[in-house]
C-alpha cells in the first residue's frame, strides 16, 4: 500500500483491539479488518505529508502512549502467573459472596447533584426519596442529571454491595462525595449467583490479577525508592 507492507501480524493485532472480535474471528473479519488498517495508515501517511509528525501534542502523545504500552508490557511480566490452590480459591469464594453465590445485577436510577447542594451528605448514608425530590425540586434543571445504569455486585466493593442489598425502596444511597454527589435508588434488581467451575474460573482470574497489582505496586515502590525525583516547590507530594 504505496510502498508500505501490510503483514498477517499486522490483521491479528487488528483483530486484538477491536471489541467484541475473539481470535476465532479473523478469517471472517479478515477483510473488514484490512479496510481499517489501509484506511489508517493513508490517513497516517497524509498526515506525516502535511508535517504532522512534528506537532507538539501529537510528540507529546506518542510519548505518552510509548510509555504507557512499555509500562504495561513491564507490568505484566513482572512476576509468572501465580498459582491458586483449591483451598484458596474456595475461601476467595466465601469471602466475597456478592461476587458468587450472592451476586445480584441491579438497575439504578442514579442522580447526580453539586455536593454544596447536600453538605451533610457521606458516602453510605441513606437518603429518603421524599427529601432527595424536595432537595432536586429546589435545584436548576441543569445542576441535576438522572440516568438509569446497569450495576453488577461482581465488580463492586464488598462495602458497594452491601450497600444496595440493605437499601429500603424508599432511600437512595450514597455513592460518592467529592465536588459532585452522586446518589443510586434500586429500580430492580435480579439473583444471578456464579457457582461450581465457573465460580472457580472466575476466582482463580480475580485472586490472580490482585496478586500481579500487589506485586507490581511493590516493583513500583522499590523503582521510587531508588529513583532521583526532584519536583518543582509547587508540586511538592503533600506530606
Amino acid at each position: 500500500m504505496n510502498g508500505e507492507e501490510i503483514t498477517k501480524r499486522d490483521l491479528v493485532l487488528e483483530l486484538r483491539s477491536t471489541p467484541g472480535l475473539r481470535p476465532q474471528d479473523l478469517e471472517l473479519h479478515q477483510q473488514a479488518l484490512l479496510d481499517q488498517i489501509i484506511n489508517r495508515k493513508l490517513l497516517a501517511q497524509r498526515a506525516t505529508a502535511e508535517g504532522l509528525r512534528k506537532d507538539p501534542d501529537y510528540l507529546a502523545t506518542l510519548r505518552l502512549m510509548r510509555e504507557q504500552l512499555l509500562a504495561d508490557r513491564y507490568s505484566r511480566n513482572v512476576t509468572p502467573s501465580p498459582q491458586t490452590t483449591r483451598r484458596q480459591l474456595k475461601a476467595y469464594i466465601q469471602a466475597n459472596p456478592h461476587r458468587f453465590a450472592s451476586r445480584r445485577l441491579y438497575v439504578l436510577q442514579q442522580i447526580e447533584m453539586p455536593a454544596d447542594a447536600y453538605p451533610s451528605a457521606s458516602t453510605g448514608i441513606k437518603v429518603p426519596l421524599s427529601e432527595l425530590e424536595k432537595l432536586t425540586a429546589s435545584l436548576g434543571p441543569d445542576q441535576v442529571i438522572r440516568s438509569d445504569i446497569a450495576a453488577d455486585t461482581k465488580n463492586m466493593t464488598p462495602a458497594e454491595a452491601a450497600m444496595l442489598a440493605s437499601l429500603p425502596a424508599s432511600a437512595a444511597g450514597v455513592v460518592t462525595s467529592g465536588d459532585r454527589l452522586r446518589l443510586v435508588h434500586v429500580r430492580s434488581f435480579e439473583e444471578a449467583p456464579i457457582t461450581g467451575n465457573a465460580a472457580a474460573a472466575e476466582a482463580q482470574i480475580a485472586i490472580q490479577t490482585e496478586q500481579l497489582a500487589t506485586s507490581v505496586r511493590s516493583k513500583v515502590n522499590s523503582l521510587r525508592s531508588s529513583a532521583k525525583i526532584e519536583y518543582q516547590p509547587s508540586y511538592s507530594p503533600q506530606l
